[in-house]
């Protein structure tokens, strides 16, 4: 009977002002350790000795041991001392019970505690569990800490405990992206705050307020400041000023004494001073992060206009006159730009900037030796790998050649620039990107249930209750607002059992709803009564029942008030009895019935102990909700929504009729921003659903869509004329042997060169005019967005228009380097099962032996491999002589200018189509040149697997045979020679094994 039980022992010891350890046991500390919904106590013994027996252990739960442990003073009932939060560890007092016996320990300090109120977050209504503590003196974490009541994910009440004489500041939010509440002491002359110092504030009252207050004597120096240095955005401007009208409401209602509305005032301004709040952190770093891109896009900008300007042949010169054009840029943009007066400390920007870049230059480094060591490593080994130069390589060197061919038409390529750069001042000035609050509205039907308004959360996840009261403070004496409770269990798979009794009947009820006694003014529910009343205002212990229902407990329908039910030991009147079809069929603004849902085709499985873990740290952990089904509404109790709350219903949705149907579309603009949650109105045009995003507005795209075209085209010409102007450079290109990517590539660095210089000079110009010119007439009706945003659109679009236009003549410049129109080599058509082709590749009497090594030893490498394009077996290697076509010798020679032949047999894969043949690499005199040079005949005899398919697959073959041959080409002068040894080394073994 005890197995599944285990029992947590632990210590807990103080530890005194100014100590280092805690030395001294906290006798008299009250224990409480709720391992999910158990909650057990104990305490601490004069040894600081303490035991927790009947927890279950980790095999029988995926709950921890959650610890809190205080010391009450016996007369004021004050905490004397709390559980040190840092110094105990988060292991101490959340405890796995991965044993029968478990230990712990425990630092208790000498604390003052401060209780916050209304932690919810007002637009969503989602519990505050992400804190982050600050010492008001250090701005640091504090030395001793804890805090009760954050972690229980369901509580609007939270208690900070904190050394004596300490200030603290403090944020919360429900996710660990946003900050949502910021409480800081804060005064308009002050905004960074001094805290709130604990002795002083043993409460905090009205903390909406005091955070409404705090939030926005932080953001408003902030939005002043990003203003006057032209970065302004419309929608942060437009919910400021709404924010702070309702924090000066607030303040009115609060000295006139109307504390109900002084609360929604201050939630108000709270919910949209919580929105400002990342928005203008997120606007002041996308400045900071444009400012990086900019200075990395002055690298290659600097190193281009050396090599247009100068272009020193000395390396020492080169350096010094690339470092002194970055800084002259980097120091123009740094008077001209607002993020470095934005920041704290400017130059750290530029020096972590610079850092970065050379952290990135020592790994490029690091990794460039790192592979040449490994290259030479493979020689060593003799197995050489593909030494083909990489795109990346290519590219940087068709980027230094491009570069320098600019410096040889100075006149045309100033021309060029100069379109760009007007181009890039057309853009960045007579355009501009705004971010905008977009509030829009979907039709769901033609037809509506009611109007009014209908808050909910999709998946039909439940609300808090006390989002009921927010909501009703928010339309007092300008609308009815009703609640929609349900009960349901923990497993959302099944409905929830009620078995209701009455004279010695039982029948058993699927579903319990909670409504108020004013939902008939709202949605004309009280249309579906069959008989009786619907329940008045201070009616508690009533029901309504399902006529079904009434009939199964033998209730006359025609006079339902004379019985009382029972279930779960209470009774309850019957007040009235309605049709269940019609509660059905009486949907409400979201199209679904009042009736409680569940999800059968969702698998009960059990939480895991990761998804336990951080349920219990405060997060939001959800699973997919598959497709639901409503209750029958023949199963359905109605029952006043405060009794059901107080039975454990949960709220899942509001409804809201204003007294003046005509204001539901203005409430509905207006609540979007107020509330973050699902939001459906009844209209008299229909059923709509509103949303509101955030939106980018993009004005005075049009006006530049004609210069955009005339760049295209001037740029486009000038490459091509380059193009054709430069054949024969071309021509010599190719035959150093350049690839016709690797001249494409020239013309795309080239102008990707033109569109660097281009961007930043444009820039650079656009915004020293602007802070030259912006107080003049001259400058009246231009707009410069100094945002990074639009800054970095302006350039990558410029950028953009430039490489459209050497698309065309790159693919001219390549097929220049071609003469003929085939890039890649054809497979001649098999005479049977044979096809013999000619390999192009010329090599010298001299270097047969080199080569046949290479060949022999490559493919017996394939022998006995199951992965690979082909594996082999049976290979041979032989001389013969060409004059006398005399083959099989046994070694070199035997004749005059004997050849090399390799025999084997392979099976190309995929190994599963089963295509075998017999493969002879045969060296033979060149037909143009027999008595220097020889070529390569190689001859494929089919001996297993279908035609086309061996046709197909021996193409990947034939071209892995021409690219050993480049990379034969591609060794030095030992390694041919090594190869060249290793053959006669072969051939000498098997002399002997044959004498032998």
């Amino acid at each position: 009977p005890l197995k599944g039980f285990s029992t947590l022992s632990g210590r807990a010891n103080l530890i005194r002002q100014g100590e280092l350890f805690p030395d001294q046991p906290a006798p008299g500390t009250l224990i409480l350790a709720y391992q999910g919904p158990s909650l057990f106590y104990t305490m601490v013994d004069t040894a600081g000795l303490f035991h927790v027996r009947g927890l279950a252990d980790s095999k029988h739960t995926a709950h921890k041991a959650i610890l809190e442990g205080f010391r009450f003073d016996q007369e004021s009932g004050e905490i004397i001392w709390a559980i040190d939060k840092a110094m105990t560890g988060k292991a101490a007092y959340r405890v796995k019970m991965r044993r029968r016996f478990m230990e712990t320990d425990l630092v208790m300090f000498g604390c003052k505690v401060t209780t916050l109120f209304a932690l919810l977050e007002p637009r969503t209504f989602s519990y505050l569990t992400k804190i982050k503590l600050i010492d008001g003196r250090s701005e640091a974490t504090p030395l001793r800490y804890w805090w009760s009541r954050i972690d229980t994910r369901s509580s609007t009440i939270a208690n900070i405990f904190l050394e004596p004489i300490t200030s603290f500041k403090l944020t919360l939010s429900d996710t660990v992206l946003k900050r949502k509440l910021v409480l800081l002491n804060s005064e308009s002359s002050k905004p960074e705050g001094s805290g709130y110092r604990v002795e002083n504030w043993p409460i905090i009252p009205a903390t909406e307020y005091l955070v409404a207050r705090d939030m926005w004597n932080l953001l408003q120096p902030r939005i002043a400041n990003l203003e006057s240095h032209g970065i302004s955005n419309e929608r942060i401007r437009s919910l400021q000023r709404e924010g702070i009208e309702a924090l000066e409401s607030a303040e009115r209602a609060l000295d006139s004494f109307q504390y109900d509305r002084f609360m929604e005032e201050s939630r108000t301004s709270w919910a949209l001073a919580s929105r400002i709040y990342n928005d203008v952190e997120r606007t002041q770093k996308d400045v900071l992060f444009g400012v990086l891109f900019y200075i990395a896009l002055f690298v290659p900008f600097s190193y281009c206009l050396e090599r247009l300007l100068f272009s020193f042949v000395d390396i020492h010169k080169r350096i010094v006159a690339f470092l002194v054009i970055l800084g002259l840029v980097i120091g123009l943009i740094y008077f001209v730009h607002p993020a470095f007066q934005l920041t704290y400390s400017p130059l750290v920007v530029i020096l972590a900037f610079f850092i970065l870049g050379l952290s990135v230059v020592v790994a490029l480094i690091i990794m460039g030796r790192f592979e040449q060591e490994m290259v030479l490593l493979q020689q060593r080994a003799r197995q050489v790998k593909g030494s083909e130069i990489s795109r990346t390589k290519a590219f940087a060197a068709a980027f230094v050649l491009g570069v320098s061919n600019l410096r040889r038409r100075p006149i045309r390529t100033v021309l060029t620039c100069v379109t760009l750069i007007i181009l890039t001042f057309t853009i960045m000035s007579f355009t501009s990107v705004k971010s905008v609050r977009h509030r829009g509205r979907l039709r769901l039907k033609e037809q509506s249930p009611y109007q009014g308004l209908l808050l909910k959360i999709l998946n039909w996840d439940s609300l808090p209750p006390e989002a009921l009261d927010t909501v009703e403070n928010k339309f007092q004496g300008q609308a009815v607002v009703v609640p929609r409770v349900w009960l349901e269990g923990k497993d959302r798979t099944r409905a929830t059992v009620v078995p209701i009794h009455l004279d010695g009947k039982e029948v058993l009820a699927r579903g319990v709803v909670g409504l108020s006694y004013r939902e008939p003014q709202v949605s004309q529910l009280g249309d579906i009564l069959s008989c009786g009343r619907w329940f008045r205002k201070d009616e508690r212990q009533v029901v309504l029942l399902s006529d079904r229902l009434a009939r199964s407990l033998g209730i006359s329908l025609k006079q339902p008030e004379k019985a009382t039910i029972s279930f779960w030991g209470m009774d309850f009147k019957v007040v009235g009895c309605f049709r269940g079809e019609e509660l059905e069929a009486h949907t409400d603004l979201d199209g679904e019935p009042l009736t409680p849902v569940i999800f059968p085709s969702e698998a009960a499985m059990e939480v895991t102990e990761v998804e336990m873990e951080a349920i219990e740290a405060g997060e939001d952990v959800q699973a997919f909700q598959s497709r639901y089904q409503h209750i029958p509404g023949d199963l359905t109790v109605i029952m006043p929504h405060q009794t059901l709350i107080a039975l454990g219903g949960a709220l899942k949705a509001l409804a809201i009729k204003p007294q003046s149907p005509e204001a539901t579309r203005t409430i509905a603009r207006n609540l979007v921003d107020r509330f973050g949650l699902t939001l459906f109105t009844g209209e008299r045009q229909g059923t709509f659903m509103y949303n509101a995003s955030d939106a980018l507005s993009y004005s005075g795209v049009p006006n530049i869509l004609i210069p955009m075209l005339i760049s295209v085209l001037i740029v486009l010409n000038t490459m091509i004329g380059s193009v054709y102007e430069r054949k024969r450079e071309i021509a010599v290109y190719t035959s150093v042997g350049l690839a016709p990517s690797h001249v494409s590539f020239l013309f795309i660095a080239e102008a990707l060169a033109f569109a660097v210089l281009s961007v930043v000079l444009g820039y650079l110009l656009a915004q020293t005019c602007a802070g030259l010119f912006a107080t003049t007439s001259l400058w009246q009706g231009i707009t410069v967005n100094y945002s990074s945003l639009a800054g970095v659109a302006a350039m990558i679009l410029v950028i953009m228009v430039v490489l459209i236009s050497v698309i065309y003549p790159s693919r001219v410049a390549a097929s220049i380097a071609i003469p003929d129109a085939t890039r890649a080599w054809t497979l001649p058509e098999p005479e049977g099962s044979e096809i013999k082709v000619t390999l192009p590749f010329l090599l010298k009497y001299s270097e047969q032996s080199g080569v046949g090594g290479y060949l022999r030893e490559y493919y017996q490498g394939h022998q006995d491999v199951s992965h690979g394009i082909f594996t082999t077996d049976d290979i041979s290697l032989e001389f013969y002589c060409p004059s006398s076509e005399i083959s099989g010798l046994s070694g070199p020679n035997h004749c005059e200018n004997e050849c090399i032949q390799i025999k084997a047999r392979v099976w190309l894969a995929p190994f599963d189509f089963g295509v075998k043949q017999f493969v002879h690499v045969l060296f033979s005199p060149s037909a143009e040149e027999p008595d220097h040079y020889l070529e390569i005949q190689v001859t494929l005899k089919r001996e297993a697997g279908e035609a086309n398919a061996w046709k197909r697959i021996n193409k990947a073959f034939l071209n892995d045979l021409r690219k050993q041959l480049l990379i034969w080409r591609s060794l030095d002068g030992e390694a041919q020679t090594y190869y060249a040894k290793l053959l006669a080394t072969e051939y000498a073994s098997e002399e002997l094994s044959a004498l032998s």
